[in-house]
C-alpha cells in the first residue's frame, strides 16, 4: 500500500494495482482477464489502500480453481509493459483529478493528510500525479521486486471451500512465487 512508497514513488502500488490487470503470462490484457471470470457469473476487482493491494475474485465454487490459478498468473507473472503503463498513468491521474470533485473523498484526504503528517499513512493511495507521471516501467518492475513477495501476502478465502482445498490449490497456483528476499 501508499505507507510503503518512497517520496518519488507516490502512486506506485495503486499503478501496480491497474497493471496487474493489465496482462500476465496466460492473460494477455485486461479483456481476457475479465473474460475469463465473467464467463463463469464472476467478478473480479482490485484496490489500493494505505496498508495493502488487494485483488478479489467471486465465482462459484465450482470455479475456485480457475481463479486460484488465474490470479497467481497475475501476481507471479504481469506483463509489465510500458505501453500498457502509460494508458495506466492516464487513468490514475484522472482518479487523482476525480477524487478532489468530490468533498466527502476530498476531506477525508487533507484529514488523513493532517492527522498523519510526517508519517507514512499520510500518503494518498492514488498518489501524487508528479510521481504518477514520472514513473517509468523499470522503476515499477523494482517497485515489484520489493513488494510482491510471497512473505507479503495473504490468500483469503470465504464461502464454501474445504480448508484443505484452498491449502491444495494454494501450492499447486502458488508455489512457484519466490522470495527475491535472500
Amino acid at each position: 500500500g501508499s505507507r510503503y512508497e518512497k517520496e518519488d514513488e507516490k502512486g506506485y502500488a495503486h499503478l501496480f494495482e491497474h497493471l496487474i490487470f493489465s496482462g500476465s503470462s496466460k492473460y494477455k490484457n485486461n479483456f481476457e482477464i475479465a473474460s475469463a471470470v465473467e464467463r463463469r457469473g464472476g467478478y473480479i476487482n482490485g484496490w489500493t489502500s494505505r496498508n495493502y493491494i488487494y485483488f478479489e475474485v467471486k465465482v462459484a465454487t465450482e470455479y475456485a480453481e480457475e481463479m486460484f490459478q488465474l490470479l497467481s498468473d497475475m501476481v507471479i507473472r504481469p506483463l509489465l509493459r510500458a505501453e500498457d503503463l502509460t494508458k495506466d498513468k492516464e487513468i490514475v491521474v484522472r482518479e487523482i483529478h476525480r477524487n478532489k470533485d468530490n468533498p466527502a473523498r476530498w476531506s477525508g484526504k487533507l484529514a488523513y493528510a493532517k492527522v498523519f503528517e510526517g508519517h507514512p499513512l499520510a500518503n494518498d493511495p492514488l498518489g501524487s500525479e508528479k510521481s504518477v507521471l514520472e514513473a517509468d516501467i523499470n522503476k515499477l518492475k523494482s517497485y515489484y521486486t520489493r513488494f510482491f513477495i510471497p512473505e507479503r501476502a495473504a490468500i483469503i478465502t470465504a464461502g464454501g471451500l474445504e480448508h484443505q482445498i484452498v491449502e491444495e490449490l494454494t501450492e499447486k497456483y502458488f508455489a512457484p512465487w519466490r522470495s527475491s528476499v535472500s
